[in-house]
């Protein structure tokens, strides 16, 4: 379209040189996040698997851990909800920034602001396929959670978001 070529990957990497300071970090934050989310389901389900090999007489002990891993689960959703607005917030800035060109190139205008809206798109869905990640991370050992709780008669969690 117009000799406009899109990257040939739609990775991060394709676009990391190109972004500013502020995708950057909340790139890196999410990344962590969702390294940190799938430990932590790992984690769990290894803890729920120590648990489920003890008695039943150590019963206080498993519900001490499955509290545990529950509040694990809610401060990694808590912080999730947050990196989200500030993913959002950054994200609508850069589409505003988006149109905003140095007077020096010698490139057409609109190739220059299609340039940029691909940068923020590629940003924009490698971020949303991290998020997805996390959620995924979190939904695994939740429902792990639940399951083991079940088998104790433990109330479910209150989650702090509907």
């Amino acid at each position: 379209m117009y000799g406009i070529t899109p990257p040939p990957y739609y990775g991060i990497w394709t676009v990391w040189k190109e972004l500013a300071l502020f995708p950057k970090l909340i790139f890196l934050s999410v990344f962590i996040l969702s390294i940190y989310s799938l430990w932590t389901a790992i984690a769990t389900v290894v803890r729920l698997r120590g648990l489920a090999d003890t008695s039943q007489e150590e019963d206080g002990l498993g519900k001490n851990a499955l509290v545990a891993l529950r509040k694990r689960c809610v401060k990694i959703h808590q912080i999730n909800g947050i990196l989200f607005y500030l993913f959002g917030f950054v994200l609508f800035l850069s589409l505003q920034l988006a149109y905003i060109n140095t007077p020096e190139s010698n490139r057409p205008l609109d190739e220059l602001i299609t340039h940029n809206f691909i940068r923020v798109f590629v940003f924009g869905a490698n971020v949303f396929f991290l998020f997805a990640v996390i959620h995924l991370a979190l939904w695994f050992a939740s429902s792990r959670i639940d399951g083991y709780a079940s088998k104790l008669n433990a109330p479910k969690p209150e989650l702090p978001f509907p």
